[in-house]
């Protein structure tokens, strides 16, 4: 027995919604007023099926199936229904057994007819009617009872009854089967005789076209005696004419030689008498050139002496501009280098200042923490074991500010202590590590592997985003970007 999983209509009847009924295990029931479309569902099964009789379905023709529209809503040019059928067992026909679950879909479109799709793909009708068949149901099956079906089976002849003994049976299928082998067959036997008709045909015009093949034999003989003759008339007319040829031939080349000879004496008189007659106009053609060149020449002359005249005076002029330039450069020479003297003089005097600043902003940090910590002055602090150039003063204080007062010596409170030096990952492009440009102790070379010095702060959003945990950037200004976000313009000068 097939067994339907679910039923899917769309513009069918009543149905113009897309509708998905689930059909579970066991009894399903539908309920509901007169009116609101059960009948339609069991029509629907008939449709999908393949049923063809717009009476089966209540209706005068099949677009009767199709949505009519109401009061509110248009009417729909096509209608859908689907219908889902578990093959988990495979018992339906090879050409639709390859999946555990079967789809069945026939959509039908306002006066165009109606198409039918297995999983998919397009099918015939008789497909769809054979697949139904064989799980002993159809659109015409006993098992879909409606209106008025009860008493007509009651009523029913006892042929009527042998068909519904035969859907229970689940032979129906066979019977299609059948019904189509029997048409094929009476098709063959038709084909046959065909075939033995054309063959008799095809005998009798053999017995023809053999008569006319030896006709046509004889023909070709005749044919090529005649061509033989007719070939050796013709080459004794043209060895006849050939001779003559030859001998009219021989007299127009003597001719043709006469006239060669004198039409060369008279080609030779015409060429002298046409030299003659071209040369007359290219003398005269010269004559003129010549007279016309002499002109232009004359006032070519009076223009170049006048041209020379006005080039020598601006030559004239140029010198004295030139003069006038060399005065201008040797002046401009001298308030270049005096400007580089005042440029040079106040680099040193701004390379000064800042190193002043530097150290005052080192002394007060000295004197905040010598403030705060123990009253004993001869603790080691780390600033004491550190060398580096002049002007990294701003960036040191800024990355370590009190903690250079801290002692080296871990009898104080506050020390630094020497650690291992750690896998530390390296700075981005362009950074200088910190320990390259401060010599310091082993105390703080733990610390300064995480500190990188910043040349060119063009970019240095960027190069903050690529610090990895705990690194450091510190420009010579004492500006300060952390790993984490932090940011410190340091210490602006007030003067």
């Amino acid at each position: 027995m097939i067994k339907f999983n679910k039923l899917k209509v769309k513009g069918f009847k009543s149905f113009v919604e897309p509708t998905e009924i689930i059909i579970e295990n066991g009894l399903t029931g539908i309920v509901g007023p007169n009116g609101c479309g059960k009948s339609n569902l069991v029509e629907a099964f008939r449709f999908v099926m393949g049923e063809l009789s717009p009476k089966q379905m209540r209706g005068s023709e099949l677009d009767d199936v199709i949505f009519n529209g109401t009061s509110d809503r248009p009417a729909w040019d096509i209608a859908e229904v689907t219908i889902d059928l578990d093959n988990s067992e495979r018992k339906a026909p090879s050409l639709f057994n390859q999946n555990d679950e079967i789809e069945v879909t026939r959509r039908i479109w306002r006066g165009e007819g109606s198409e039918y799709r297995v999983n998919g793909k397009e099918v015939r009708l008789k497909d769809v009617q054979l697949l139904f068949a064989d799980a002993s149901t159809g659109a015409r099956s006993t098992s879909m009872v409606s209106q008025g079906r009860v008493g007509a089976i009651i009523a029913a002849k006892p042929e009527q009854r042998r068909s519904l003994l035969e859907e229970a049976a689940g032979i129906t299928g066979l019977h299609s089967r059948r019904h189509e082998a029997e048409l094929r067959l009476n098709s063959t036997e038709n084909n046959l005789e065909r075939v033995k008709d054309v063959l008799k045909t095809q005998d009798e015009q053999l017995e023809i076209l053999k008569k006319q093949s030896k006709q046509a034999e004889r023909y070709k003989n005749i044919q090529k005696d005649i061509t033989r003759a007719r070939a050796t008339v013709f080459y004794q007319k043209w060895q006849i004419e050939k001779n003559k040829l030859e001998e009219t031939t021989q007299k127009i080349y003597k001719q043709n030689g006469l006239v060669v000879d004198q039409t060369q004496v008279v080609a030779k008189i015409n060429i002298g008498y046409e030299n003659v007659q071209q040369s007359l106009p290219n003398l005269r053609l010269e004559e003129n050139k010549i007279a016309a060149e002499l002109q232009r020449n004359s006032i070519n002359l009076d223009n170049q002496e006048k041209e020379i005249e006005r080039a020598n005076t601006a030559i004239e002029e140029i010198q004295i501009r030139i003069e006038q330039i060399k005065n201008d450069s040797n002046r401009e020479k001298f308030l270049f280098d005096d400007a580089q003297e005042n440029l040079s003089r106040v680099r040193d005097e701004k390379s000064l200042l800042e190193k002043q600043q530097g150290d005052l902003f080192l002394e007060e940090n000295n004197s905040d923490l010598n403030q705060e910590t123990s009253p004993s002055k001869n603790n080691n602090p780390i600033i004491d074991y550190l060398n580096f150039e002049d002007g990294y003063e701003k960036a040191l204080a800024a990355v370590f500010s009190d903690e250079l007062m801290a002692s080296i010596n871990d009898e104080h409170s506050s020390f630094w202590r020497t650690l291992q030096s750690s896998n530390q990952s390296s700075f981005p492009e362009g950074i200088i590590p910190f320990s390259t440009i401060i010599k310091a102790p082993d105390n703080l070379k733990k610390r300064l592997e995480y500190i990188g010095f910043v040349q060119n702060k063009e970019n240095i959003n960027d190069l903050q985003n690529n610090l990895s945990d705990g690194q450091i950037l510190v420009s010579e200004q004492g500006e300060i970007w952390r790993w984490d976000g932090f940011t410190s313009k340091g210490k602006q000068s007030t003067s």
